[in-house]
């Protein structure tokens, strides 16, 4: 997928430049959006095992497509003396692996969803990944709250202008 997004590189200073930071945020905001349509896909009107499971495959994706671990603890470092932040960062990641591992989907590489649809889905799993979604949700806006708000603006409009939806 072509994209003016590139995946950020590590530096050697302790915090990330400028262009590296709105990149990381850049990834984040579409990893949120992404995040807004399994939350729709979750609510109660339209939950199904087959929702699940997709969006199971979907938050799967955002760590192997979007590298969302490495944007997320990337964009951390610009903020290392903020203990919040890090908590926030932390949940956001957490919260969408533990659907990823409830589904025993645990090699994040794995691009397969083979026999996902034959687990047994209970109204008890989905509403555990609906939170568990909502509280990564909550986390990752809490996190991007605490960036300067004309940074978060400019990585925005570079994931519009990216085409990565």
């Amino acid at each position: 997928m072509a994209s003016m997004l590139v995946a950020p590189e590590r530096s050697d200073a302790k915090q990330p430049s400028r262009s590296v930071l709105l990149n990381q945020l850049a990834h984040l905001v579409i990893a949120r959006a992404r995040i807004a349509t399994m939350q729709g896909a979750l609510l109660p009107e339209r939950a199904s095992p087959a929702q699940r499971v997709l969006v199971s495959a979907q938050c799967k994706a955002l760590f192997r497509d979007l590298e969302f671990r490495k944007n997320v603890l990337g964009a951390l470092e610009s903020v290392p003396a903020q203990p919040r932040a890090r908590a926030l960062g932390q949940d956001a990641l957490e919260f969408l692996a533990s659907v990823v591992t409830f589904d025993g989907l645990d090699a994040f590489e794995d691009q397969t969803n083979e026999g996902m649809l034959q687990r047994e889905t209970t109204p008890a799993k989905q509403e555990y990944v609906r939170r568990a979604v909502d509280k990564s949700a909550s986390s990752l806006d809490a996190l991007l709250e605490l960036f300067d708000a004309a940074l978060v603006q400019q990585a925005v409009e570079l994931a519009r202008e990216s085409g990565i939806s």
